[in-house]
């Protein structure tokens, strides 16, 4: 069995320095502690706690956080597959998002309305594994267009592959040089008796 769940947290555009700070921090060390703390503020901030994170000297307190519990899709399914047997070596790379509200299915192959840019997690956020989990993080700056986000995916580096499919119950507002967001989306490998 496999559990999939997506934040969108909102930043202060003066914080952002800090959270490309971290994300650099998580590429260079793969420090699962930085990942479990951030995945705990995003969190506690959705479950309307005011958390903070600090970063170097820092402190950082998000404006706003949505979640999502959707699934993983048949393609990344095997996907995963054919990298745990060795099939293939691309990798999850790029986040996607989108205003599409069409409930998830598994069959699906790209996300309902997508919204460009794409962000490359290995430039702009982070790809980490931990045990049977995979977590990732793309970081969208204050120069993003505004938008509203609904949606979003996880792709491989190649963009032929989507892992997973998030739809949100609240819709998130971005605006231009206000603020900034990140996306971040875990999936769990559950063993199942």
């Amino acid at each position: 069995m496999m559990k999939d769940y997506s934040y969108i947290t909102k930043f202060d555009k003066k914080d952002l320095p800090y959270i490309y700070r971290l994300a650099e921090e998580v590429r260079a060390t793969h420090n699962q502690d930085l990942v479990s703390e951030y995945n705990s503020l995003t969190e506690k901030k959705w479950n309307d706690h005011n958390p903070i994170l600090t970063v170097g000297n820092r402190t950082i307190e998000p404006l706003e956080a949505v979640k999502s519990d959707d699934l993983v899709v048949n393609a990344g399914v095997n996907r995963c597959i054919d990298q745990i047997l060795g099939i293939s070596t691309v990798r999850w790379q790029l986040m996607t998002r989108g205003i599409g509200t069409t409930l998830p299915n598994v069959a699906q192959t790209t996300i309902v309305s997508e919204t460009l840019p794409r962000v490359d997690m290995s430039l702009f956020g982070w790809r980490e594994f931990a045990g049977a989990t995979l977590r990732f993080a793309a970081i969208y700056g204050e120069s993003a267009p505004t938008a509203v986000i609904t949606e979003c995916a996880v792709f491989s580096s190649t963009a032929d592959a989507m892992l997973n499919r998030n739809v949100f119950g609240t819709n998130f507002q971005h605006v231009i040089n206000e603020d900034g967001f990140v996306i971040s989306s875990i999936v769990e490998f559950v063993p199942v008796a």
